[in-house]
């Protein structure tokens, strides 16, 4: 029952993301900068981190060289997540403290 609800929910986080990243390209006056930035944190390594994760759990535990490089993977990916969205707070910050002035 469970495996059943997942899907669904998982489908649905998805179609948001894709959504809030589409009304964020749509509204950026910004240019090609803000929008590659978008494109790189949320299609390419967040899909890669999952993809990792994923291949990660279906690791068996007696492959331990495998699940060393897809954990190391995982903490780079997330890692570089983590870079872009600070890039990404760096970036709103200056556009609205900027208008003000």
């Amino acid at each position: 029952m469970a495996e059943a609800l997942i899907k669904p929910l998982k489908l649905t986080g998805l179609m948001l993301l894709a959504f809030s990243s589409a009304m964020a390209v749509s509204s950026c006056h910004r240019g090609f900068g803000a929008v590659s930035l978008l494109a790189f944190s949320f299609l390419l390594d967040l899909g890669m981190l999952f993809h990792c994760l994923r291949l990660y759990a279906r690791t068996p535990l007696a492959s331990s060289p495998r699940r060393e490089l897809l954990m190391m993977a995982a903490w780079l990916l997330a890692s570089m997540l983590v870079v872009t969205f600070l890039q990404l707070l760096e970036l709103w910050f200056l556009t609205t403290h900027g208008e003000n002035n």
